[in-house]
């Protein structure tokens, strides 16, 4: 555990990977990570079309069917991502169904924007970047997956959560939104860790459609909790 005591660098394989890393593991990290920026562009390109378009925004603002039609779909592909490996590492399927997530996904992000006044939603994105870069240099250098213990717990805490405001409304209190804050930061920080690692924890080289996915996810939602924090909804 880092900060107990001194570091045994012979004996941390992370270490190790972080120090003297594989070709191929590079060429995997280099690879997810771009699919995520893609992801991201694709997302920040529609969200300013939609603010940008009274008619969008008005479309996505009362097409309350479409938004429930894109959350199914985005299950759904989702689900058929994580667990079948026959379309995560197809090529072009697991692509196909990577882009039909990422719309899905950047749909619901606008819709949520129209919410806002612009200048919180720009505000949210450049905190939610800075935080990111953060995240990812912290994950780079930690040397451990003890937080990886996190992730029973927080899943909890998300359904709690969802639970709570479903029946009160509660869930929009500012407590709950940066718990959840920190609860997607730590699953950041350990997805990212598991395309950077090697051993027992880490993604195998032919999950790169699934190690993007989690990322980008992990990092709208980042972007939607800081929006909740600090944004003014329109009247």
């Amino acid at each position: 555990m880092y900060g107990s005591g001194p570091l045994d660098v012979s004996s941390d394989d992370s270490f190790k990977f972080r120090n003297s890393p594989s070709n191929d593991r590079i060429g995997f990290v280099r690879k997810v990570l771009s699919i995520v920026a893609s992801q991201l562009l694709i997302t920040a390109v529609f969200t300013f079309i939609v603010l940008a378009s009274e008619a969008m925004t008005a479309f996505v603002q009362q097409s309350i069917e479409m938004l429930i039609t894109t959350f199914i779909i985005s299950m759904i592909t989702s689900i058929a991502i994580i667990c079948c490996k026959s379309v995560s590492r197809t090529v072009p399927y697991n692509y196909i169904a990577l882009l039909v997530f990422t719309l899905c996904e950047s749909y619901a992000v606008a819709a949520i924007c129209t919410m806002y006044e612009t200048e919180d939603v720009l505000a949210a994105a450049v905190l939610a970047a800075c935080l990111t870069v953060t995240l990812t240099a912290y994950s780079y250098y930690c040397v451990d997956f003890e937080m990886i213990k996190f992730l029973g717990v927080s899943l909890v805490c998300i359904v709690i959560l969802m639970i709570v405001d479903l029946f009160t409304g509660f869930g929009g209190h500012p407590l709950w939104i940066a718990l959840g804050l920190v609860i997607y930061s730590i699953y950041l920080i350990i997805d990212i860790q598991r395309i950077m690692d090697e051993g027992r924890f880490g993604m195998t080289l032919d999950d790169y459609i699934v190690g993007a996915m989690l990322i980008y996810l992990d990092i709208i939602m980042i972007f939607i909790k800081i929006l909740e924090l600090i944004g003014k909804k329109k009247n």
